[in-house]
């Protein structure tokens, strides 16, 4: 199955929603699926 997951945060930033994505992320992945993370530009 593939997922797009968006969000405004993800690793290595520390907010606390993209650390949640980056889990969701890396579980996901590491049951087989396909994923791919859209998030905005690093400050």
């Amino acid at each position: 199955m593939r997922f797009f997951l968006l969000n405004q945060y993800y690793p290595p930033d520390v907010a606390p929603t993209g650390v949640l994505l980056s889990h969701v992320a890396e579980h996901l992945a590491g049951n087989g699926h396909e994923v791919t993370v859209l998030c905005s530009k690093q400050r």
